[in-house]
């Protein structure tokens, strides 16, 4: 049996539909729809966009005419439901719901959601019951379905793409960070003096550091030692006592026991002990299982030497006899006090830091003694001076102070030396005291030599007068033993001034003081 021939105007329905889903923007295109369709069916048409219910959210109608549709918006909403309630997704209503038109209404999909529905109400008058006119309105609404499910997987498809996007972004971002760093890491590795080495679950070396290959290899080429055994690594190395594999190797260890390890070998090197100190990290898998280990190698010989030295430097300075001080050179303010400092000024019980230089002098000191602070914190001397300082009990304390500048870990710092001095000024002070009566006795020995030898000329001549005067002469007599005695008691004297100033040893006489009164008296009468 021929089919009918469609008619012209179905075509043109298909084409125009076409032409509006290809060339209209989606948010104009629910406006388009039903003018198409009104035009075909000769009747009215409408759009409705749907809730997930059913329920109407917006409408679109053609021809525009408020008054016309207004009484077919009921009924479109009914035949709506019960297309959606039945499952139905073409509902063709040859009873008019209104009495006058012939309701046709076909439900649009998007996925499992209602997403709209094409309406179309024809008047019983003009309603032909040709099934082409259904298969055509059908075949229109197959277009849209068509359309509305090629949208939503194009809108699913370019959200899946920006997803993609982000997510190839967010993995470009995350490998550059990785990247850098990994280059830190090397970086880091490469520079320091840290043997590191990494090993697989099969004790294999899988990558070194250049301080590694240079003590396995014997040169700066870290891709020599990758594959090789872990026990040739520590042959090489000299690491006597753990067999690679074994409970006591620490690497071995580290991978059984997904933990970090710690272990100090002493060998012997060319005669003089070393100390290595070895870590081994676990490096997890994303399984959270230990497949490999970063094994690192520390030489603490010459940490163990600067410690030391170290100890011994700050033994020194803690137990020098003399005050010491550090000082910074900006803030002239102690940085670093000894216990002899704190015990010499003053300040056993609080703490230097901090205290200004200034704090210890006096002000009649301050100025000269800025001087010399300044030509060693500013100008970078060597200064030797004496000082006088003031402990915080006030007392006045006289310093041999010496100081320099130098730089330590990179900042210029002062030391300055006190050496109290107070007790030896002191001495000095007494000693050139007793000098000075020494002169003075020295000076007293040869004068009174002089008179010693005047008052044996006057002893010797009134010796003579005494015997030469006669009897009765009496008072003059007596005269001239008093001036024999005078002479006598004045030898007596200016050999005690010379025998002080030989240092010779005094011996003490008991004198009767009567008669030394008595000549003293007989002597001054006659005067």
């Amino acid at each position: 049996m021929n089919r009918p021939a469609a008619r012209p105007e179905s075509v043109d329905l298909l084409v125009s539909l076409a032409e509006i889903l290809r060339t209209e923007p989606a948010d104009v295109l629910p406006s388009r729809i039903p003018g198409v369709l009104a035009r075909y069916s000769g009747g009215f048409a409408a759009y409705f966009r749907l809730h997930a219910d059913g329920a109407v959210a917006q409408e679109w109608w053609h021809p525009v005419n408020e008054a016309l549709t207004e009484p077919l918006a009921a009924p479109f909403r009914e035949t709506i439901l019960e297309a959606v309630a039945g499952d139905n997704p073409v509902h063709h209503a040859p009873e008019a719901k209104d009495g006058t038109n012939h309701l046709w209404v076909c439900i649009l999909r998007d996925g499992e959601r209602n997403a709209g529905a094409l309406c179309i109400a024809v008047p019983e008058a003009a309603w032909s019951g040709d099934p082409r006119d259904l298969a055509v309105l059908r075949a229109a609404a197959e277009i849209l379905q068509g359309h509305l499910n090629l949208t939503r997987r194009l809108a699913q498809a370019r959200a899946e793409r920006e997803q993609q996007d982000r997510y190839f972004k967010t993995l470009d971002q995350q490998l550059r960070i990785l990247d850098r760093e990994r280059q830190k890491f090397v970086a880091v590795t490469n520079q320091n003096d840290m043997a590191t080495f990494s090993v697989d679950e099969l004790l294999e070396v899988r990558w070194t550091n250049r301080s590694t290959a240079e003590r396995l290899c014997g040169d700066d080429n870290p891709g020599r030692w990758i594959g090789k055994p872990l026990q040739e690594a520590w042959d090489r190395l000299g690491l006597i006592g753990p067999v690679a594999g074994s409970h006591t190797c620490p690497v071995a260890r580290a991978l059984r026991g997904n933990e970090v390890i710690h272990q100090e070998f002493q060998l012997t090197v060319a005669g003089e002990p070393r100390t290595l100190y070895l870590t081994a990290l676990p490096v997890t898998a994303p399984d959270g299982r230990a497949d490999e280990a970063l094994v690192m190698i520390q030489d603490l010989s010459n940490l163990e030497s600067l410690r030391r030295s170290e100890s011994r430097y700050r033994l020194l300075f803690e137990r020098s006899l003399d005050a010491m001080l550090m000082v910074d050179p900006h803030t002239w303010r102690i940085l670093l006090s000894n216990p002899e400092a704190s015990r010499l000024l003053g300040w056993e019980n609080q703490t230097m830091r901090g205290v200004a230089m200034q704090r210890l002098h006096d002000t009649d000191d301050w100025e000269a003694a800025r001087e010399d602070y300044g030509r060693i914190l500013e100008g970078g001397q060597a200064v030797t001076a004496e000082r006088v300082l003031k402990s915080t009990q006030g007392e006045t304390i006289i310093v041999n102070m010496s100081g320099m500048r130098f730089d330590l870990d990179g900042s210029p710092v002062a030391l300055f030396e006190f050496q109290d001095v107070t007790e030896k000024r002191r001495l000095e002070t007494e000693l050139r005291h007793s000098q000075k009566m020494e002169a003075i006795g020295r000076l007293a020995g040869g004068v009174a030599h002089d008179f010693n030898n005047l008052l044996a000329v006057i002893q010797g001549q009134s010796e003579m007068l005494i015997n030469k005067l006669d009897d009765h002469e009496d008072k003059l007599s007596r005269t001239a033993q008093s001036v024999r005695k005078a002479a006598v008691r004045g030898s007596l004297l200016t050999k005690q001034l010379l025998a002080f100033s030989r240092k010779d040893v005094h011996k003490a006489e008991i004198v009767d003081v009567r008669d030394v009164v008595a000549d003293i008296e007989a002597m001054v009468c006659t005067l």
